[in-house]
């Protein structure tokens, strides 16, 4: 029994001991962390603690467009019920938000406490001396089991930072600082299974950490005999992480291999300057000695037909776009123009009411047509109207034997016209006059898009 209570309690310790490291860590004040700083407690009155990272950048200095990241973290035992926050940044530095001002509550071996923390990577544009103003954190903490009220006004340390300009060993080449990169290449085909006339993308992707993604360096592909090479996509991005940074460049070329044999793919070379080692280095993609296979008749063959072919198909599909933007226009038109021709309602009734009846019914079946149909009869005033010596139309003969019958006393001194005639005259009326209309509203609207005529 005793044993086992010796191992439970060894086993609390080293757990104590593990969370207590671990919330050193998170708050940065561990071995691992940016402040270099080592606490027993979270403190009654809050502490403002501000660092650089890398911390040599204070003593040694820094370079142009190297990262510098800056972390202030203001700790209390007491929850904030105020506070006021104020991170002044010199001027001729590009910032990037690592992390966002925020709070949060966290344990440690020592007991519990409040954390409130920010995080930016800072990039100089120019060399020369930064001048980083103090740090300032003020506002009130209270105990959670009491309604004392703690009023503090922390300050952070000022710090002068030395940048250097572009190395002199880094002369025509793009200036880029970085203590990591990294390049990985992505073939589209296994190299070992290229063929003669194949055209491959090669990809190249440089990581460079402690760099936003415009001041990666973009890599380039040197010329080879019997290899073709043609420019394809560049993607530029960058990742923020917790310690800063990262600018990736994705470059890729399509390398089209023209002959078997021996053939050389050169190198693509990705230089930088390394702060840390205070030197230029280099890394790349590297270069290979290829051997393509013969090319295979068949599947060029199969490739260059289906090439055709979708080639045609893509012609074909336009000329059917094509075809059918022309012909809905027209069709529409036409299906108008028909329904603008085609009878109307009161043309049909006229058409029923003539098949029987009278000169007196046909009459007043055209009287009643006209004001129905909103067209003018012949004879009487209208667009219709007959002039002097023409031959008489079917109504006006019409009108002309019911009224010579009419003062005669008698039956007509002339042959009324068949209602069939009567009906396809007036219809025809009818038909002139709608399209007279549809032309002067499609006259209307070519006004209104194109303009009014103007003669000069």
């Amino acid at each position: 029994m005793r044993r086992a209570a010796r191992v439970a309690s060894a086993i609390r310790r080293a757990r104590a001991a593990l969370a207590f490291l671990a919330a050193l860590a998170a708050v940065g004040f561990g071995p691992g962390g940016a402040a270099r700083a080592q606490i027993t407690a979270f403190p009654e009155v809050p502490e403002l603690l501000v660092s650089l990272d890398p911390p040599e950048a204070a003593t040694e200095g820094g370079w142009l467009y190297g990262q510098i990241v800056l972390k202030a973290q203001l700790v209390s035992k007491h929850p904030f019920e105020a506070l006021d926050f104020d991170l002044p940044l010199p001027e001729g530095v590009q910032k990037v938000e690592v992390m966002r001002p925020r709070t949060r509550r966290t344990g440690a071996y020592a007991g519990e406490g409040y954390v409130f923390e920010t995080v930016v990577a800072l990039f100089p544009t120019r060399s020369g001396v930064l001048e980083f103003p103090p740090a300032r954190a003020a506002g009130v903490s209270s105990p959670e089991d009491s309604d004392r009220e703690i009023a503090f006004d922390a300050r952070g340390p000022a710090f002068r930072v030395s940048v250097a300009g572009a190395h002199p060993s880094m002369d025509g080449e793009w200036w880029m600082v970085s203590p990591r990169v990294e390049v990985e290449e992505i073939w589209s085909k296994p190299v070992e299974e290229i063929r003669v006339g194949d055209i491959v993308r090669r990809t190249v992707v440089a990581t460079v950490h402690g760099a936003t993604g415009h001041r990666v360096a973009v890599p380039d592909h040197r010329r080879t005999l019997a290899v073709r090479i043609a420019d394809a996509v560049t993607e530029v991005r960058t990742e923020i992480t917790a310690r800063g940074a990262i600018g990736k460049v994705a470059r890729s070329w399509d390398l089209k291999f023209e002959r078997g044999g021996v053939v050389y793919v050169a190198p693509v070379v990705v230089p930088y300057w390394n702060p840390v080692r205070r030197e230029r280095e280099t890394v790349a993609a590297p270069g290979r000695r290829l051997e393509p296979l013969p090319a295979d008749r068949e599947a060029l063959v199969g490739a260059l037909m289906a090439e055709a072919r979708a080639a045609h198909d893509g012609r074909r599909a336009v000329a059917a776009a094509v075809g059918a933007l022309v012909a809905v226009p027209l069709l529409a038109l036409a299906l108008f123009l028909a329904w603008r021709l085609a009878p109307t309602r009161a043309d049909r009734l006229l058409a029923r009411r003539c098949a029987a009846g009278g000169p007196g019914d046909l009459y007043r079946a055209a009287l009643e047509w006209s004001a129905a149909a909103g067209v003018a009869l012949p004879g009487r005033g209208g667009a219709g109207g007959e002039s002097p010596g023409a031959p008489r139309s079917a109504f006006g003969r019409l009108e002309r034997a019911i009224f010579a019958a009419g003062r005669a006393g008698a039956g007509p001194a002339t042959a009324a016209p068949a209602g069939r005639e009567v009906a396809r005259e007036l219809a025809r009326l009818s038909r002139r006059a709608r399209v007279r209309r549809c032309r002067d509203y499609l006259h209307m609207c070519w006004i209104a898009i194109a303009g009014p005529v103007r003669r000069l």
